[in-house]
């Protein structure tokens, strides 16, 4: 948060020095960025690494999660054969017909994002 304190005519931003006197007690997490300052109250400070991890990379974390996700076929990609019969069976039942797919496990998923943690947010 930025103060300001009137000089004159204008109003000139002057830092907070006693900004920390309005948290409560216990450990806190705040990082600082161009654009954005997050303040997060860091629960066990033995995670807090853990914890600044999972909140520089939050933004990552929900999309790549929307990706890791999203179903897929059960099976293999379909060959040329399968895919004319399929195409031939849309034909008859149309495109509105039920398909199967599979989604990736609870488990799968939280692999997938602490790798993306470990890896220090790059998607890969």
């Amino acid at each position: 948060m930025t103060l300001y304190k009137k000089v004159g005519r204008k109003y000139v931003a002057v830092s907070d020095t006693e900004a920390y006197s309005g948290l409560d007690n216990g450990h806190w997490l705040i990082s600082i960025e161009k654009g954005s300052t997050s303040c997060r109250r860091a629960i066990n400070p033995a995670f807090a690494e853990l914890e600044l991890a999972c909140l520089l990379t939050s933004h990552r974390v929900v999309s790549y999660l929307s990706e890791v996700s999203a179903g897929r076929p059960k099976s293999q990609p379909l060959t040329e054969k399968e895919q004319k019969g399929l195409k031939a069976f849309y034909e008859i039942a149309g495109k509105d017909c039920l398909l199967y797919w599979e989604y990736p496990s609870l488990q799968e998923m939280a692999e997938k994002i602490l790798k993306l943690i470990a890896s220090n947010g790059k998607c890969t």
